[in-house]
């Protein structure tokens, strides 16, 4: 990868490490209907970042340190940003997250200072925090089909009882039911590149509005319960992380929240 400021300078670095994360400018809202709402700012006020990890000597680790250090002492009102270009094989360094283009130039800027790191006699390593500024997507923003790689320890059902034990005046007991039960599904899946891709396209565009989820899909019988159990599920996604697998795969976990046939 590339990285070039705005008096031209450049270094090419070879990235160690690196970590996407994307926060989306909206909340989900639970209301009376027992539905969820989402309260959306827009797509402009989403936020993609990425935590980088670059190993090098000294010479390559502070031409590194001097490029970022100078564009963030300039970042003054309207800020200084960098541009990334050539980024290894598109999507050997998906830095922002499988659904980006790579192929055309990124504008980001430094949002969090390096610090050098000894790791032995000449090799170091720095790691700093990029927000992107301009980014084009791609995908298709549908559930990947089969995903079914899933690893040990995921957990499905009620997190939240709506049953309420009330005492009478004899000692005797009753059960109000408010029938809001929240349920939920969290898993870990190993996905492809094109399933990560359209994973990540589906939950920028869908934004917080539910969608129907095969549970073929998942690869899971009891998402929600053993009492909630049926062929699709009506779901928002809650939660959404990628990792680094391997250079042709994606550890993804993902949170589904149940929004329909509570009762």
């Amino acid at each position: 990868m590339r990285i070039t400021d705005k008096n031209a300078n450049y270094i090419v670095a070879n990235l160690y490490d690196y970590k996407p994360s994307v926060t989306l400018s909206y909340s989900l809202v639970r209301v009376t209907s027992l539905r969820y709402v989402s309260l959306d700012r827009g797509e402009a006020s989403d936020k993609y970042e990425t935590e980088i990890t670059i190993t090098g000597d000294q010479s390559k680790i502070d031409s590194i340190m001097t490029l970022l250090l100078n564009a963030q002492r300039k970042a003054t009102g309207s800020a200084t940003y960098l541009t990334l270009s050539d980024f290894y094989d598109n999507k050997g360094e998906a830095i922002f997250g499988d659904n980006v283009v790579y192929t055309t130039p990124i504008n980001a800027i430094v949002i969090e200072t390096p610090m050098k790191k000894n790791i032995s006699f000449n090799l170091y390593s720095i790691t700093f925090k990029l927000r992107a500024l301009t980014l084009v997507f791609e995908g298709t923003a549908v559930f990947p089909s089969s995903l079914t790689c899933i690893s040990s320890g995921w957990s499905g059902g009620p997190t939240e009882w709506s049953r309420i034990i009330n005492d009478t005046y004899y000692n005797d007991n009753f059960i109000s039911i408010k029938n809001n039960d929240d349920r939920k599904f969290k898993g870990t899946f190993i996905a492809t590149i094109d399933q990560s891709t359209n994973l990540r396209e589906l939950y920028r565009t869908v934004r917080g509005t539910s969608f129907i989820l095969d549970a073929i899909d998942i690869g899971v019988a009891e998402p929600f319960g053993v009492d909630k159990v049926a062929s699709t599920y009506e779901v928002v996604i809650t939660d959404l992380e990628f990792d680094f697998f391997s250079p042709l795969h994606r550890q993804v976990t993902v949170e589904f929240t149940l929004v329909s046939g509570l009762i």
